[in-house]
């Protein structure tokens, strides 16, 4: 079986992270401001995560979906704040898999025009499980 689990990440140099929470319409699962120490290290940006619920699903999409109904309602808005405070975001995948079936990973037109709206990119790690 796959597990998919999405994290969505805004971040930047300064931004108030509860005017974004405001806009997106979520309370952030992580937040730091820049300089926060975190457990670990000391944060160089400020950043705004939200994880979402992890998806048992050999398809990325239904992460995807997820995702899509969370920012969408709001996109412009988010688009808008992302652009005047110079931030980026990223959607983190972090997918565990056995070897067998082997994950579809697909992103299509809606999806990468939606991340270009908002300056973002696509990490994923791929963990196999032997």
């Amino acid at each position: 079986m796959t597990s998919i689990k999405l994290t969505f990440i805004v971040y930047g140099d300064i931004f108030d992270v509860d005017d974004f929470s405001k806009i997106i319409g979520k309370s952030p699962t992580d937040f730091a401001y820049k300089n926060d120490m975190l457990k670990y290290r000391r944060s160089t940006e400020t950043f705004w995560e939200y994880s979402f619920q992890e998806v048992l699903s050999p398809y990325i999409e239904e992460s995807i979906r997820c995702f899509e109904n969370v920012i969408t309602p709001s996109l412009e808005t988010v688009s808008s704040f992302i652009k005047k405070n110079n931030l980026k975001s990223k959607m983190l995948f972090k997918i565990e898999t056995n070897k067998e079936p082997s994950p579809a990973i697909v992103f299509n037109n809606n999806i990468i025009n939606l991340l270009n709206k908002i300056n973002g990119w696509i990490d994923l790690d791929l963990y196999i499980n032997k």
